[in-house]
């Protein structure tokens, strides 16, 4: 499958299937609003999760079932995956299987490795766990 994922935290499903059909002229994957754009595709298998994160530093892990993130067609624009706030913004987004751990860089240089099992897992729409603190200065 094809987990897409736009700046405004909208995320879809895509099986690889349907795209298989290409032509001269392209395919639409999703459809998208007035100021959002396509931030991140990531290929995943059954038994994956994504995890997203913000620039405020929170992470928030979903499981890659048809509860938490359901194939849909083409056409389709997606699910809100998680809600930003004020001044904030998606990070990244990855998929990883359970056994792997995570390694965060802040802008600034600053690491952190995280367990998958020490990131609880999140509903659509969630605000996430928040891993990495940042100062004001």
């Amino acid at each position: 499958d094809l987990i897409l994922l736009s700046g405004q935290g909208k995320i879809k499903r895509l099986a690889l299937s349907d795209l298989t059909e290409l032509t001269n002229r392209g395919i639409t994957v999703i459809k998208l609003k007035d100021q959002d754009e396509l931030s991140y595709a990531n290929l995943s298998k059954p038994g994956d999760r994504v995890v997203l994160a913000t620039s405020g530093g929170r992470l928030m892990r979903m499981d890659i079932d048809g509860d938490q993130i359901p194939v849909m067609g083409r056409s389709a624009q997606g699910s809100q995956a998680t809600r930003l706030r004020k001044q904030e913004r998606l990070a990244g987004c990855v998929t990883l299987t359970a056994a792997e751990n995570l390694l965060l860089v802040s802008e600034r240089g600053f690491i952190k490795q995280i367990s998958m099992k020490n990131l609880r897992s999140s509903h659509r729409g969630g605000i996430g766990t928040q891993m990495l603190q940042f100062d004001s200065a």
